[in-house]
């Protein structure tokens, strides 16, 4: 065990008394120099906080033990750290308060733990950047597949309503041998007599005189509550039945819409699947069916490349991150994959509103300020027509969304910095006999 017994001498100056001998103390509650037979001693702290520092700055025994404790300092500190608008590291005591005492930041900085803490916090940022940009950029491997009419008609002939089994009630009918028992054993509690050679009489009257009243009793209870419960089984039964198979018909209802294509529910089950899209990009969509010709036409308006995310982070030697903003190639070549992969994103669920939907032309057009006019115009930036049958085919999370759009039939002027310059949406697409497989 440690002894230490403190002697006040005067205001800043006091003597400590130790089992390693004695030193004095110079200094006031927060910061103080130590001199013993060791060394002189250096102490910083923040009363209040728990955080203290304590470094050897002069003299003291050569031993192998002094030498290694001279060598460095040994902190003794509670700290939390984040970041500031710069992302820069920032160091706060156990309060939250920023720690700006410069030897003990750097002591603090010294420490694994501080070390750690800057890992951990610039990977965050990383992260945090690069989900942004996913969220932006990747929108198009969420695609869905379109389903094939063979599978409508499978799922449809396979659809079959669950069927309520009953439960079996499962108390036992009672007998006439069960009951007969049970008296013997209450005559045998009750009748007892110091004429014992007339008590074996009574009880077989006791048993005989109530037999068959308890028997048509307790009978009675058994078969009013056995049917009780098959009349709850019988109601609950029909009620479920009626609801499982209002539910097969809704379900094949549907399926058979699916396949049937009528206008009045294509255009409902657009309106329903847009207004339920939850995406990081504003946007608002216009379309027109033609089931004469299979085709739906669809007008989407995108986001502007403003709302773009324009950060890049990456990890300095330091461990500290680096945040700069993005080229204006790099965010023009995003912006095109971002706008290129909604016209995945949006056509894999509208070819899934109908199997009669073969055809889907959809094209993109974003507000641009017209220099000549000082007035913002709606420009159509690509077009493109997709058939349900190649449209399949794709693996959605390994394509690029620009390279596999001009793969069927589209307008699309992209520049050699990924400029998306206005095209005419009205005119012929290029490649209409073009098959991808």
């Amino acid at each position: 065990m440690r002894f230490r017994r403190r002697l006040k001498i005067c205001k800043g100056v006091s003597l400590n008394f130790s089992g390693s001998g004695i030193s004095t103390s110079i200094g006031f509650r927060g910061a103080s120099i130590t001199m013993g037979k060791n060394g002189v001693y250096a102490n910083y702290g923040i009363p209040g906080t728990g955080i203290y520092n304590r470094q050897k700055i002069a003299g003291g025994s050569t031993s192998r033990s002094d030498n290694s404790s001279s060598s460095g300092s040994k902190v003794f500190v509670r700290f939390s750290m984040n970041l500031d608008d710069n992302n820069n590291p920032i160091v706060m005591d156990q309060n939250g308060v920023p720690i700006t005492d410069d030897i003990l930041l750097s002591a603090i900085k010294r420490t694994p733990e501080y070390k750690q803490g800057v890992h951990v916090l610039s990977q965050r940022v990383i992260d945090q950047i690069a989900e942004k940009d996913s969220d932006f950029i990747e929108i198009y491997k969420h695609t869905e597949r379109p389903v094939t009419e063979r599978a409508v008609l499978a799922a449809l002939n396979e659809i079959q309503p669950e069927v309520y089994e009953k439960n079996t009630y499962c108390k036992d009918e009672p007998t006439i041998d069960e009951i007969k028992t049970q008296l013997e054993e209450e005559s045998k509690a009750k009748i007892s007599s110091i004429l014992f050679w007339t008590t074996k009489r009574k009880r077989e009257q006791f048993i005989d005189s109530n037999l068959q009243q308890r028997f048509d009793e307790i009978h009675s209870k058994w078969a009013k509550e056995k049917k009780e419960f098959e009349d709850y089984e019988d109601e609950f039964k029909k009620e479920f039945d009626e609801l499982r198979l209002k539910e097969c018909e809704e379900k094949k209802n549907a399926m058979k819409a699916v396949l049937a294509g009528e206008v009045s529910y294509v255009e409902q089950k657009i309106q329903k699947i847009i207004s339920q899209i939850k995406l990081p990009v504003e946007f608002s969509v216009d379309y027109e069916y033609h089931p004469e010709e299979s085709t739906l036409l669809v007008d989407l308006d995108l986001p502007e490349i403003e709302d773009m995310p324009n950060e890049i982070a990456r990890t300095l030697k330091s461990g500290k991150v680096s945040v700069r903003t993005k080229s204006q190639k790099q965010t023009a070549q995003e912006y095109a994959t971002c706008v290129c992969g909604l016209a995945f994103f949006f056509s894999g669920m509208l070819f899934n509103v109908s199997t009669k939907i073969n055809w889907i032309r959809i094209s993109g057009y974003t507000q641009r300020l017209n220099p000549k006019t000082n007035t913002i115009n709606d420009d159509y930036v690509f077009s493109v027509k997709f058939n349900r049958d190649d449209f399949s085919h794709l693996d959605y999370k390994k394509i690029n969304p620009v390279e596999s759009l001009m793969r069927f039939p589209h307008l699309l002027n992209l520049t050699a910095t990924y400029k998306m310059k206005t095209i005419d949406p009205l005119q012929e697409l290029k490649n209409e006999d073009f098959n991808i497989r």
